[in-house]
């Protein structure tokens, strides 16, 4: 028997087939039927600046529907889901999940409603962020994902369509961003970062960003997917996609309030480069320089 229970306690994460894939996924409109917060949910305020995972996880011994008047920061813990959520239906701040080497899912917290944003980095073995698609379809928030390297694709967020500051990095199983076909604006920033994506598919709503950023993304060769970008309120930059060799899709906006900066995509035929900068009105610096030749 102590054999056993060895063996168990030294399965790695993620092991179980069966883990992160307990949630249908619904349309966007079956999404909306669900509704809204209730109106008679208790409001609870953090004991601190923030909330915690001790303070979380008797917080729905009271089953009773709850709004967290705060951010939930949750820094290394070993949840591997979000059961000790289960009764939270709003979220006023961001729901930020660092350095979760257990979390498998997102499970648990099917009930939230609203949320200010997600903030997920370093979860290695989270494969379905499907429980808060209801939450990410009726709010605006922060989307932060980074070094999620099981996560299978962005399916969670395929409903939603206005965010705040938006930041993709270092998705390794995520092969597109077809899931964001719906997303129109991201009045805070866009930015991609070492993806494994060959275009911009998927962003075909999206129309307006205070700032957009293409970075290190290897595979990355065409910047087809952005033909409704008219405006860039701040900058633009586009910089070290190694594969990168046609930015026709950037000539297509009409106005950078900022600076322009197109460097060292070493593919990219830097006339070319030069060419389609010209052809969009910068309000500030351009730098072209360090592509290929």
């Amino acid at each position: 028997m102590s054999l056993l229970l060895a063996l168990v306690a030294c399965t790695e994460p993620g092991a179980d087939d069966s883990a992160g894939a307990t949630i249908p996924l619904r349309t966007c409109e079956e999404l909306a039927d669900l509704g809204g917060p209730s109106p008679d949910a208790r409001d609870v305020e953090p004991q601190q600046a923030q909330f915690g995972a001790a303070e979380l996880e008797t917080l729905c011994d009271d089953p009773s529907f709850a709004n967290l008047l705060g951010t939930v920061s949750l820094l290394n813990t070993d949840w591997r889901d979000l059961g000790a959520l289960s009764c939270v239906q709003s979220i006023s701040g961001s729901l930020v999940l660092s350095e979760s080497v257990f979390l498998e899912s997102l499970d648990g917290a099917e009930n939230l409603r609203e949320i200010g944003g997600l903030k997920v980095h370093g979860a290695p073995w989270l494969s379905s962020m499907e429980a808060l698609a209801p939450a990410l379809r009726a709010s605006t928030p922060d989307i932060e994902l980074s070094a999620l390297h099981s996560l299978p694709d962005l399916s969670a967020l395929r409903c939603l369509q206005e965010a705040k500051r938006f930041t993709l990095g270092a998705l390794d199983g995520v092969p597109d961003l077809t899931p964001l076909v719906q997303l129109t604006t991201a009045s805070h920033g866009f930015s991609v970062f070492a993806m494994p994506i060959v275009d911009l598919s998927g962003l075909e709503s999206l129309e307006t960003t205070e700032s957009f950023q293409i970075a290190r993304n290897p595979a990355l060769t065409r910047l087809d997917g952005i033909a409704a970008l008219r405006d860039v309120e701040s900058y633009a930059i586009v910089t070290e996609n190694a594969a990168l060799t046609d930015i026709s899709a950037l000539g297509g906006l009409d106005r950078i309030g900022g600076d322009l900066e197109i460097t060292d995509n070493i593919s990219l035929n830097d006339a070319d480069a030069v060419t389609i900068a010209g052809q969009i009105d910068v309000g500030g610096e351009v730098e072209v320089s360090g592509n290929g030749p």
